[in-house]
Order: C-alpha cells, then sequence, then structure tokens
C-alpha cells in the first residue's frame, strides 16, 4: 500500500543518500555508511528505514546486510 507520506527533512536526506548510493556503487549502503553521511546514529537510521518500509519506500531482506531496494530504483548489475 505505498503512498506519498510526507517524510521528515531528515528522513529524506536518509531516502536521498541510500538512493545515490546504490545508483553509484550497485548496491545499497550500510547502516553505518548511512549514518556516518547523514550526520545520525546508527539507532535513528534503523528506525528511518523502519519507516521507509511501512512507507514503502524501500524494501530489504531481514537479517542480511546491503539488501535495501528502492521503490521505482534498478539495481545496477555486472
Amino acid at each position: 500500500m505505498y503512498n506519498n507520506q510526507k517524510l521528515s527533512n531528515n528522513a529524506e536526506v536518509m531516502l536521498a543518500y541510500v538512493k545515490k548510493f546504490i545508483k553509484l556503487r550497485g548496491y545499497s549502503p550500510s547502516h553505518k555508511e548511512i549514518a556516518d553521511n547523514t550526520y545520525n546514529s546508527k539507532y535513528m537510521v534503523y528506525k528511518a528505514l523502519i519507516e521507509f518500509e511501512q512507507k514503502e519506500y524501500i524494501r530489504r531482506q531481514k537479517k542480511k546486510p546491503r539488501t535495501i531496494v528502492v521503490r521505482g530504483m534498478r539495481m545496477v548489475e555486472d
């Protein structure tokens, strides 16, 4: 149930960083990379990713690293 609920400015920054990282590298960033590059704690990143999943901006596989997939983005493959 995707909707266009408004994200906070901080959440927008994190989501933009994730999109940019995936576009440049072809895989998703770690929680630490998101935290370090958006000036947030890893806990704030964790909470934001849960919110993004609930609002269907992203999906990811539980208990596996670097599995964030942004809705509407294609993953780059070699």
